[in-house]
């Protein structure tokens, strides 16, 4: 009897499948297109980084993760480093028709900018008086020393909101965002002289699909330019800030370690010059780009040159560190009694001497620009204690 049962068990035909009810299926639909939706939603509005330490008495913030991988993973502001006076005024002068906009002085990621000391000298020389202690905080921050830090370039960058899209009506001097890049400089700082609030509406700077911190008209948000970052579309009015690179320079030991950081950070991490880069050369590459220069056999002490030797801040750091100012500072760059490690000073010692010697023929535009800087300031270097400050006459 037990076998008849279990035959006849197995020829019964199967269970059909259940089924949900209607109502549970709509539900479950409607789950899912509302979780399709909120996704949506935080890609367009990603996340703000999160407060990690704040120094009340240095007035800096450091943003970031909550356990913090490496240093360069780390976003720091520096709160008040220009007064809204200075804000307001650079504003005024900005927003008049004396300012030359251009859009092709970046090739990969081009911006509506112009150069600080082009566009508002006045700002560059409260910028310069300021960096020092900007240099300070990086070097604070990243582990670095700040003696081995030199700005670049700083320039002034005006987003429109009345274009759509990153690079739309480029060519017509407006732009509303720029898209996720990574700088060519090791370091960048972003100071916004516009009130999100009053201003303009959206904007800000993005780092890995996270808002930046909040910033207020004078503070300075610094960062790892080789971080993946951008500027988020303003959707109404202007948007004014003051951009700007800072380069490092040091040995090969310090460049390797500065490397391996980036890397743990971002695997696929290289700036605009080193995109076509072959994965068995990235390496190397990439300590080239960090400031070293192309080894040919054996480079054991890479150097590389002093960038824009024209800027204020470097030729008042300059002045600091010879205790020389105007033509005095000349004739010692000429006679090389300017020792900087790791920074190659040949092409401005070269253009000096040349200068010096009356052969105008020989003058690059950038030592011709240094020159009329350190000749142009007229200030007496007054030095106190070892240290150099510049007075007028």
């Amino acid at each position: 009897m037990a076998f008849m049962y279990g035959a006849a068990a197995a020829r019964a035909p199967p269970l059909p499948p259940p089924h949900l009810p209607p109502h549970l299926t709509l539900l479950l639909i409607s789950l899912l297109l509302l979780v399709l939706v909120l996704t949506c939603r935080l890609a367009r509005h990603p996340r703000p980084l999160h407060l990690v330490l704040r120094q009340q008495k240095s007035s800096l913030d450091i943003f970031g993760p909550a356990r913090l991988r490496t240093p360069l993973e780390a976003v720091a502001v520096r709160r008040g480093l220009l007064p809204p006076a200075t804000c307001e005024a650079a504003l005024r002068d900005l927003r008049g028709d004396a300012i030359d906009w251009q859009t092709h002085r970046h090739e990969e990621h081009p911006t509506v900018d112009a150069e600080l000391c082009d566009a508002l000298p006045w700002l560059d020389d409260v910028l310069a008086a300021s960096l020092p202690g900007l240099l300070g905080a990086l070097g604070h921050i990243y582990g670095v020393d700040p003696r081995t830090l030199w700005l670049r370039e700083a320039f002034c960058v005006k987003y429109d909101a009345s274009t759509t899209g990153h690079r739309q009506r480029l060519s017509l001097g407006r732009q509303a965002g720029l898209e996720t890049h990574r700088d060519s400089s090791v370091f960048s700082f972003v100071i916004p002289l516009t009130d999100a609030t009053k201003d303009h509406c959206g904007g800000g700077t993005t780092f890995d699909g996270r808002r930046g911190p909040e910033l207020v008209p004078g503070d300075c948000l610094l960062f790892c330019g080789r971080r993946l970052h951008g500027a988020e579309p303003v959707r109404r009015g202007q948007r004014y800030v003051v951009a700007g690179f800072v380069d490092l320079r040091v040995g090969l030991l310090d460049l390797r370690r500065l490397s391996k950081q980036l890397h743990l950070l971002d695997p696929r991490a290289t700036c605009s010059s080193c995109r076509c880069v072959p994965p068995l050369a990235a390496r190397t590459h990439h300590l080239e780009v960090l400031g070293a220069q192309p080894p040919r056999t054996r480079l054991l002490f890479p150097r590389s040159e002093l960038p824009r030797p024209y800027l204020l801040s470097t030729v008042r750091e300059l002045e600091r560190r010879t205790g020389r100012c105007g033509r005095a500072l000349v004739a010692c760059v000429a006679a090389r009694r300017v020792h900087l490690p790791w920074v190659d000073l040949e092409p401005l010692v070269a253009g000096c001497a040349a200068h010096l010697a009356g052969d105008s023929g020989a003058v690059d535009a950038a030592t011709r620009r240094f020159v009329a800087c350190a000749l142009g300031a007229t200030r007496k270097a007054v030095v106190t204690n070892g240290r150099t400050s510049a007075a007028a006459p």
